[in-house]
């Protein structure tokens, strides 16, 4: 982890982030749960505005989805709220326990948001906004 994350943490630490974790086995929705435990905050996400891979809701929506991906989307459901235009993959896709492994990272201020040029990677606006 330290040298995949190397320079995704040097942009983090500049732009001011104060809290971040990876996103592997557990999904976002598992990881993210976590933070929010413990920093005693609750998330919103804009559902339509997470990125996944190419015809993985496809494939979800098809019934293909691993094992330990519908075990986390079982255990998130007990404590996610999804409005209900949120669709039955997306839910799952967002406990997907086989990801690219990114790493969500929190900012106290719109301003630090900065890390994006800095991490150079396109799919992610650094800001959080998924």
């Amino acid at each position: 982890m330290t040298t995949l994350n190397d320079r995704a943490a040097e942009a983090m630490l500049a732009a001011g982030a104060h809290a971040a974790t990876d996103i592997t086995g557990f999904g976002l929705l598992g990881h993210s749960e976590n933070v929010a435990r413990a920093s005693r905050v609750r998330l919103i996400f804009d559902s339509p505005a997470v990125p996944f891979m190419k015809r993985v809701l496809e494939l979800i929506a098809a019934g293909i989805v691993p094992g330990g991906t519908r075990h986390n989307a079982q255990t998130h459901a007990t404590f996610t709220d999804f409005a209900p235009s949120v669709p039955e993959e997306v839910r799952i896709g967002l406990s997907d326990a086989q990801n690219l492994g990114r790493i969500a990272h929190q900012h106290r201020t719109r301003e630090s948001c900065d890390a994006r040029s800095r991490i150079k990677r396109p799919q992610h606006d650094g800001c959080g906004r998924w």
